[in-house]
């Protein structure tokens, strides 16, 4: 999405602003707005991590729509397989 297409409210030839201007009428004021220090550290770890913010649920649907696990597993390697003794 480009900012400044937004900003300008006017099309270019990658982006239409029709969707997004009816979600928000004034990027300007929005760009423009402070934003807390606690909501952009939770912004920054997710952009770390890949993960996308929200709960379980929203996570959930995420997964199933782009189809690949999107929440943390458990840390490390998987075990070896130990073959049998016979």
């Amino acid at each position: 999405m480009s900012l400044v297409s937004l900003v300008s409210s006017r099309d270019n030839r990658l982006v239409k602003v029709a969707p997004m201007l009816a979600t928000i009428h004034d990027w300007r004021a929005l760009l423009q707005s402070a934003v807390r220090e606690e909501e952009l550290q939770h912004f920054r770890n997710h952009g770390r991590t890949g993960r996308p913010p929200g709960n379980a649920r929203l996570v959930e649907r995420l997964e199933r729509i782009v189809g690949r696990t999107l929440s943390p597993r458990k840390p490390g390697r998987k075990p070896k397989l130990r073959k049998r003794s016979e």
